[in-house]
């Protein structure tokens, strides 16, 4: 059929007018999508923020509603007739004794751990030091005694870390029959070194499952007589490799925390050690090598023969900073090592 100009020129003109509004309809659409989209990824990371926080509260309240079950076995070395190491004089006015400076810091540790409402177990007490005091003694204080039980006054250095070995053990056992998770369950014992005068700072110590023994028993009738005492302890090696992996990481802590409240340590190849050399052979103390507790450290705090360590550590100020940086060890490495904490 044939058409006129006019009435071909009119169609072309409503087609073309068509796609032009088509064209504005899908930029719209397009513009709509998009915005709909923005919206919907906004939304999508506002409640990813929320949700990240509310998992951040969650496990803070979850800490805060269980930290009281956190069981810290704190021993305090030495003590009684056996003072540890000692360095300084009384001339000089700087005399230190090892059990005496441990001791005062193991106080004020459990005042610390109370306000956190973690549960401390002391194996040593002083009848005349209830609470932690401001000037250290010159004098060798001996009425220390260890709370086994019956009671022993630590008249002699071997036996009393003997002693130690089954009280720690008792303690452990004990709250494992009250279904506390091990890994919940804390030893820290606390000492001072008497290394090279040029030495100084603190380290930590771990048990090497290499130095461990296979099994602790003793049966003299001094050790038979206290309620705390075991047969026969057995150590399983993979106990042993399980404990070591657990101690060492919560030494690492430890010297962190030492740091970060510019308290001096040992350099960082050596603050965390999983033995020490006597007489040139590799040993461990005896309270990590015999421990059932999984997480066992022991903690030198300074070194008592360095003239700036022994002259911070007679002050007030220095101790409390101590006893802060290991407090504040037990919550960081709770906090870090999540599902450690016992759910109600």
């Amino acid at each position: 059929m044939w058409l006129s100009e006019e009435y071909l020129g009119s169609q072309t003109n409503d087609v073309s007018s068509r796609k032009t509004s088509v064209k504005k309809t899908n930029k719209k659409k397009t513009k709509k999508i998009k915005s709909s989209k923005a919206v919907a990824s906004k939304k999508k990371l506002k409640r990813g923020k929320s949700t990240q926080k509310a998992v951040a509260q969650k496990t803070k309240s979850k800490r805060k509603n269980n930290v009281h079950k956190i069981h810290v076995i704190l021993d305090s070395g030495h003590g009684g007739r056996d003072p540890g190491a000692s360095a300084g004089s009384r001339k000089n006015k700087d005399i230190i004794y090892e059990d005496e400076v441990v001791y005062d810091i193991s106080k004020r540790m459990s005042k610390l751990f109370k306000k956190q409402g973690i549960i401390v177990h002391p194996t040593l007490a002083d009848p005349n030091q209830k609470q932690p005091i401001r000037y250290l003694s010159h004098r060798h204080d001996r009425d220390e005694h260890l709370l086994v039980t019956p009671r022993y006054l630590t008249r002699n250095a071997r036996i009393g870390v003997n002693m130690r070995v089954y009280l720690v053990n008792h303690i452990f056992k004990q709250l494992r029959k009250k279904k506390v998770p091990s890994e919940n369950i804390l030893f820290i014992s606390l000492h001072g070194d008497a290394l090279h005068s040029s030495l100084s700072g603190a380290m930590v110590y771990y048990p090497d499952h290499r130095l461990r023994r296979g099994r602790f028993i003793l049966s003299s009738k001094i050790y038979r007589k206290r309620k705390e005492y075991i047969s026969k302890l057995t150590y399983n090696p993979r106990d042993n490799k399980y404990s070591e992996k657990l101690s060492k990481s919560f030494g690492k802590v430890i010297i962190n925390q030492f740091r970060k409240l510019r308290l001096r340590t040992h350099r960082v190849s050596s603050a965390v050690r999983g033995y020490l050399y006597r007489k040139g052979i590799k040993t461990l103390p005896a309270v990590l090598r015999y421990s059932k507790v999984p997480t066992s450290v022991l903690v030198e705090i300074a070194n008592l023969n360095n003239r700036l360590d022994r002259r911070d550590l007679l002050k007030s100020k220095t101790r409390q900073q101590i006893a802060k940086a290991i407090t504040n060890s037990v919550t960081a490495h709770f906090d870090r090592s999540s599902g450690l904490v016992a759910q109600r």
